[in-house]
């Protein structure tokens, strides 16, 4: 099934969706169990390494609102990739993107420039905490033309099962 990932409509209830790509279990435990993760009602999406991150990217029509993403972890797909690709979902240029690493001497040029913020290891639980409230905020005063546009970007990039099931996906949403 696809995850409907951002909010589709003016109005509708669809949450604060949040991909967590961590590989130590204690670190991912600490970030989905956050009381203000679930306070927002969000639909979270965990991963324990970039390949599973794609798998879930991919069954979503909108890239999540928040990604909380470790710089290392094993697969075939890094960090870089997973961000890459995230910015280039639709919704994904707003998507706030926070990396953790415990060797912030390793990052890149390429991932800082596409990070939004970056931690050292554990995420600070003041971190977590403002990244929710702020995205939390910014996801609730999108304007409809925004997400017209993103729709719209979707659109252009989908086939038409894709298309089909996710105009099945916005009706429901709509209805509500």
């Amino acid at each position: 099934p696809l995850n409907t990932g951002s909010s589709l409509g003016e109005g509708t209830k669809a949450p604060l969706t949040v991909l967590v790509l961590e590989d130590e279990p204690d670190i991912r435990d600490l970030i989905t169990t956050s009381s203000l993760i679930g306070a927002a009602d969000a639909n979270i999406i965990e991963a324990e390494n970039g390949d599973k991150a794609f798998e879930e990217l991919q069954k979503m029509l909108f890239a999540p609102h928040l990604v909380f993403l470790d710089l290392h972890f094993s697969g075939k797909k890094s960090a870089f990739d997973v961000a890459q690709y995230i910015r280039n979902m639709p919704g994904g240029k707003d998507t706030r993107i926070i990396i953790a690493t415990g060797t912030p001497d390793k990052l890149t040029e390429d991932l800082t420039a596409i990070a939004d913020d970056i931690h050292g290891k554990p995420f600070p639980l003041n971190a977590i905490t403002s990244a929710v409230k702020e995205t939390d905020r910014r996801i609730k005063g999108l304007s409809l033309g925004h997400k017209k546009k993103n729709l719209s970007a979707f659109s252009q990039t989908r086939g038409p099962k894709e298309l089909e099931a996710a105009a099945k996906v916005i009706l429901q949403v709509l209805d509500e």
